[in-house]
């Protein structure tokens, strides 16, 4: 009997005992969860502006290597107004989110750089100062690329900036000032078609140091006392390489049929600040 006493007293106090530990078990899972929420809760990481967003902290530019730059963040300083209201064409219209580069041109730079910008998701304007604040002389300002004239063992601050409080991604490079080349000839057999009356004439060209020529002319066919004229127009990228190209002439006053015509295409490339052209004339013989 008292193994069966002992037996339900123990039935009596064991709920007991459970539900002050769920009791206890549940605070802690409550301290537990407060101080998890606790450790996990991050603080906001404010964005932070570009490393070159000062003048002081100036990106060194290598010649003739592109440079990837993004003023989405930059801010602006006082000095950066020093240099665009000495910009020798007037200021634009507001400067803000600026980065600055420099550039050592050594003691044999070329005669003549350049700073272009390509791929801009903004409209990119620079401005080029040599000496220091308080004392800058802004050689040069413009939009998507400048030019100036170097000398030797001078350091050259180039400004990107955004008017507008735009900002964006674009490519920066700094490279020599050189004069494109183009070079471009027509073959002699050209082609038309009896059922629309256009002619295609073709050749070969070569374009360097310029983003892109152009080709434009015409082909003329003497027809008894008349004479066929058709335009002609073609563009031409240049990577330094030899490309074919082909025009179709559509008649301006008539449809072109097999014979001789003459071909005149001017063909022309341009760079910061170089243009060139040329003229090339040949007789073509047009067939099916």
């Amino acid at each position: 009997m008292r193994s069966q006493r002992n037996t339900r007293s123990l039935r009596t106090h064991l709920p007991r005992k459970t539900g002050a530990a769920r009791i206890i078990c549940a605070a802690l899972a409550t301290v537990t969860a407060t101080a998890g929420a606790v450790i996990l809760a991050a603080s906001p990481v404010a964005a932070a502006a570009p490393a070159n967003d000062s003048y002081a902290a100036a990106e060194p530019l290598t010649l003739g290597t592109p440079v990837a730059a993004d003023t989405t963040l930059a801010t602006q300083e006082e000095l950066d107004l020093e240099v665009i209201q000495a910009c020798p064409f007037g200021a634009p219209p507001s400067t803000t989110k600026t980065v600055w580069y420099r550039w050592d041109s050594g003691t044999d730079p070329p005669p003549t750089v350049s700073v272009s910008a390509s791929g801009s998701s903004f409209p990119p304007y620079f401005a080029v100062a040599i000496g220091e604040p308080g004392s800058f002389t802004t050689l040069t300002c413009g939009v998507s690329a400048v030019m100036f004239e170097t000398e030797p063992d001078v350091a050259y601050h180039v400004m990107l900036f955004s008017p507008f409080d735009r900002g964006g991604t674009t490519t920066l490079v700094l490279d020599e000032a050189r004069p494109p080349t183009i070079e471009l000839t027509i073959d002699r057999v050209g082609r038309f078609d009896p059922k629309t009356g256009s002619a295609t004439i073709s050749g070969d060209y070569r374009c360097s140091d310029a983003a892109t020529g152009y080709a434009f002319g015409s082909l003329t066919q003497s027809v008894g006392r008349f004479e066929i004229v058709g335009g002609v127009e073609a563009e031409l990228p240049c990577d330094g390489g030899t490309h074919d190209w082909a025009a179709v002439a559509l008649f301006d006053n008539g449809r072109f049929a097999g014979g001789k015509a003459i071909a005149v295409i001017d063909a022309f490339a341009c760079s910061i600040p170089f243009c060139v052209n040329i003229t090339v004339e040949q007789t073509v013989s047009l067939r099916r």
